[in-house]
């Protein structure tokens, strides 16, 4: 919610412009809307999601429907962290989910058997207590200067299980392809700093986005394991502080996992932060 903003205060400052991690108002305003994304994306030849608002005519929401196929993702048009997300698969769903107004449908990126399978255990086994339907992620991540040069591809896969994330790179040319096909658009663009770009393969394998967010993405720090640090980058072309590199630079794991872990705080580290308002992890 603060890159909108930001851009509204940059764009009368020249002075702050240059200094912000953001792109121009209308850029953003589409970031925070998944219809406008939508339309962004097309207007670019970007490959996206293919998507319908909810609103539309019956007609036009069945023609969507027959062209993408069953099942569909039903999203709110400016929601975000996967909040107020549906699954649908029948028309009377669908007409359910018209009445809710504020939501665009989009095609279903990735293998309509794993959905099938998990509908069918709903009703021969039962409701999992804990689920995700996110199935395997490709993300990019890209970094633009102040004049909006871009600063390479840095593509994983991520993959939630349970309460871990596992993240690793990803090389595969048509995904690179698309980071640098990004490049090229959101250079011309304006846009300046960090871009996260959410895709994933749809039913015929091809990799389509899904969502833009102008910002860092939750991933920084597994990224910075395998050896793409962006917080460092970013510093580095907005401020001109080079920050020294971690072993990580040099040594990048071959994947990375975040999980949550309950540790209790180590004592001398208490002792350094009561005496003198700062600690530093001599391991780090």
């Amino acid at each position: 919610d603060d890159v909108e903003p930001l851009a509204q205060l940059s764009a009368g400052d020249p002075a702050l412009y240059a200094r912000s991690v953001c792109g121009p108002v209308a850029i953003c305003r589409a970031f925070g809307d998944k219809w406008l994304s939508y339309l962004l994306a097309r207007q670019h030849g970007l490959a996206f999601a293919e998507s319908c608002l909810v609103s539309a005519d019956p007609a036009e929401l069945r023609a969507f429907v027959e062209r993408v196929g069953w099942p569909v993702i039903a999203k709110p048009r400016d929601g975000f962290s996967s909040k107020g997300i549906f699954l649908i698969d029948t028309d009377a769903q669908l007409a359910a989910m018209r009445e809710r107004g504020n939501y665009v449908l989009q095609e279903y990126l990735g293998d309509p058997a794993h959905f099938a399978r998990f509908k069918a255990n709903l009703t021969g086994i039962g409701i999992p207590l804990f689920h995700t339907l996110h199935g395997e992620k490709h993300s990019l991540e890209l970094m633009f200067s102040p004049d909006s040069t871009p600063h390479g591809v840095f593509a994983t896969y991520n993959e939630q299980r349970f309460r871990a994330r596992f993240v690793k790179p990803n090389v595969e040319a048509a995904t690179i392809a698309l980071g640098a096909e990004c490049n090229r658009v959101f250079s011309g663009l304006g846009w300046r700093g960090p871009l996260n770009i959410q895709c994933q393969l749809d039913r015929h394998g091809i990799v389509k986005i899904h969502e833009f967010n102008g910002r860092y993405g939750a991933l920084a720090a597994e990224r910075a394991l395998l050896g793409f640090d962006e917080v460092s980058l970013g510093i580095k072309l907005f401020t001109g502080h080079e920050v020294p590199p971690s072993r990580w630079a040099t040594e990048p794991a071959k994947w990375a996992c975040a999980q949550l872990v309950s540790r209790a705080p180590v004592p001398s580290y208490v002792d350094a932060l009561t005496r003198d308002g700062v600690w530093s992890r001599p391991d780090a």
